[in-house]
């Protein structure tokens, strides 16, 4: 679990450049208030740096990162948020406060 957005990008870059021996994550919430860099910074770095790796012919690594299931959690139901956070790589918007059952299900559609 993570603090803010930036310790999540930071344990993507460790993972995708090996030099972590953590997992791969099966998906990742991220809200999108957060201090440091919140969701919808978090997920522009993301989507950018497997830009990056692309551009360096390293297309595997690039797939990883943009295939990773990232369901974003939200205080705000706002369908132009909703629409954002879409366009810049969630896989899905979940409205707070979270229902588990609800959650549970939108689990089970990416893992």
């Amino acid at each position: 679990m993570f603090e803010n957005g930036l310790e999540l990008v930071t344990a993507l870059r460790a993972l995708v450049a090996g030099e972590s021996a953590g997992e791969w994550p099966a998906f990742v919430t991220l809200d999108v208030e957060m201090p440091v860099m919140d969701g919808r910074e978090a997920l522009r770095t993301i989507r950018a740096d497997a830009e990056q790796l692309a551009q360096r012919g390293l297309r595997q690594e690039a797939d990883r990162l943009l295939a990773l299931p990232i369901i974003v959690v939200s205080g705000n139901a706002r369908l132009r948020d909703r629409q954002q956070v879409l366009q810049l790589g969630a896989r899905t918007v979940v409205n707070k406060p979270v229902e588990a059952d609800s959650l549970l299900r939108t689990l089970r559609e990416f893992l």
